[in-house]
């Protein structure tokens, strides 16, 4: 569920940014995302009306306790990698998340990778337009 609308807040804040035509970006072959259970877990009998209802939230659709576990403070893990994401260009293929990115895994790590992927796609996209005719 979170695929299409990560794309299409991407392709929103493109559009505002730049001259890009959106209907020239590639065909996407593949989308996939998924709540990662790990860094936000999802306590099986927590609800708004529960006792913790002061630190539940609600995020697309799902119900989670961010009072109850803490999050580890973020390590720089990159050693000699230069990037927090994996991508081909003869395949237009990109790869990002905290098992890709130069942090310790978690939740801030798998922000900064896609926040890193979605800066290096814009920048492709964005000196592809400029060399069109």
């Amino acid at each position: 569920m979170p695929a299409p609308d990560l794309y299409n807040a991407f392709k929103e804040l493109i559009g505002k940014e730049t001259t890009l035509d959106l209907e020239t970006l590639p065909k996407i072959v593949f989308m996939d995302a998924q709540r990662w259970g790990s860094a936000m877990p999802a306590h099986r009998h927590i609800d708004v009306n529960s006792s913790s209802s002061s630190t539940c939230r609600k995020i697309s659709g799902v119900n989670y306790d961010c009072g109850r576990h803490p999050l580890a403070p973020t390590k720089d893990e990159g050693g000699e990698r230069t990037s927090s994401f994996l991508v081909d260009d003869d395949l237009m293929l990109l790869q990002a998340g905290d098992m890709m990115g130069l942090h310790t895994p978690g939740f801030e790590s798998a922000v900064i990778s896609g926040i890193d992927a979605a800066e290096y796609l814009y920048g492709k996209l964005s000196s592809s337009d400029s060399t069109r005719p």
